[in-house]
């Protein structure tokens, strides 16, 4: 039996302003408006606006809120403790990714964790299944989520948000008041530009999506979402990151803190040892023909993510291949379809300023 798709506060605002929709991770959302390629050159050339509220606003709370995530997650909370979004992951026993995710600290005693929508609860369960000091843990599900991204987001979000966003620095996270409603403005996003992702209760959102698209920025979806991702080099869970891969499978290794002592870090420390395992490259086909997300690498690996960039007769992806085939320029062969299409390994990432 099917369940029906959750929607979010933001439904109607999609459905007036001519969106297609899509069920995604259990969630009905908008997966473009226009099209992929208009609202993906937005972005890249001015200002877009997402939902991203099926995504997961976990707050943890009280003096041992540090010592829980150093546990859960395999990077230092230092910079986090600095008020500054970092990159992490949370790890099984065996080392496998049970999600990426964004951590940051608000005040002394307030951490904000974002995780993926698919994740959410899955994550949230297991922080509070190794919560041996009873930390409070709340998943968020009173506030949407929306990001703002491009070159012109600073100047958007200036017109609404007035003084509250200014200095705010790349990856940071600061507490907001939104039409007298409580809420949280990161400076980051998934998209290779700068950009804000705004937390703000549910019933204010549908006005702040509004003002954003009245004040210059683009309604983009998932589609564009997902190829700007894919040209700056991120990688998307299920695909790039799962439980079968570890950190070190993918670009991001460096997240890793040998120092710590967190769940699944002897896995890591075997498998680093051994010395020998796949890792994620960028890779750029010879025409436009898009290896999809599961297509064979003839001398090894598959790819896992793949896309057309606008006004490019290139198509662009990621893969997981053997150390052997990672140098830049690496010659592939991709079966895509009833082709061979020839690929060659890319520095990442694709977009460059």
């Amino acid at each position: 039996m099917t369940s029906t798709p959750l929607v979010t506060p933001l439904y109607d605002t999609h459905i007036s302003h001519g969106a297609k929709m899509i069920d995604f991770s259990g969630y009905m959302l908008p997966v473009w408006y226009s099209s992929v390629k208009a609202e993906h050159s937005a972005v890249r050339a001015r200002c877009g606006v997402f939902d991203i509220s099926h995504m997961g606003v976990i707050r943890i709370t009280g003096p041992k809120a540090e010592t829980l995530l150093r546990q859960v997650t395999c990077s230092s909370t230092d910079k986090a403790k600095r008020g500054i979004m970092t990159y992490s992951m949370v790890l099984s026993p065996t080392g496998g990714i049970l999600d990426d995710i964004m951590m940051g600290q608000v005040t002394d005693n307030e951490w904000i964790v974002i995780a993926n929508a698919s994740n959410k609860n899955k994550i949230t369960d297991w922080f509070r299944s190794h919560n041996p000091d009873q930390v409070p843990i709340e998943l968020i599900t009173t506030h949407a989520m929306i990001a703002v991204q491009g070159p012109l987001a600073a100047n958007v979000i200036g017109q609404i948000l007035g003084s509250q966003w200014e200095g705010i620095p790349r990856f940071a996270i600061r507490a907001i008041d939104y039409s007298g409603s409580p809420g949280y403005i990161m400076r980051s996003g998934y998209t290779g530009e700068d950009g804000f992702e705004l937390v703000v209760p549910d019933t204010a959102v549908p006005a702040l999506f509004t003002a954003i698209v009245q004040n210059g920025a683009t309604s983009c979806g998932l589609a564009a979402r997902d190829s700007l991702r894919v040209e700056a080099g991120l990688p998307l869970y299920g695909q790039e990151l799962s439980e079968t891969l570890t950190p070190l499978n993918t670009r991001y290794a460096w997240v890793v803190d040998w120092k710590g002592d967190f769940i699944g870090k002897p896995a890591l420390v075997t498998q680093r040892d051994a010395g020998i395992t796949p890792v994620t490259v960028g890779i750029r086909c010879e025409n436009k023909q898009i290896p999809r997300h599961g297509a064979i690498i003839v001398e090894g690996g598959e790819v896992t993510s793949g896309t057309l960039p606008p006004d490019s007769d290139h198509a662009i992806g990621l893969a997981l291949v053997s150390p052997a085939l990672q140098k830049i320029g690496t010659p592939l062969s991709i079966q895509v379809r009833n082709n061979i299409v020839t690929a060659i390994v890319t520095a990442l990432p694709f977009h460059k300023k």
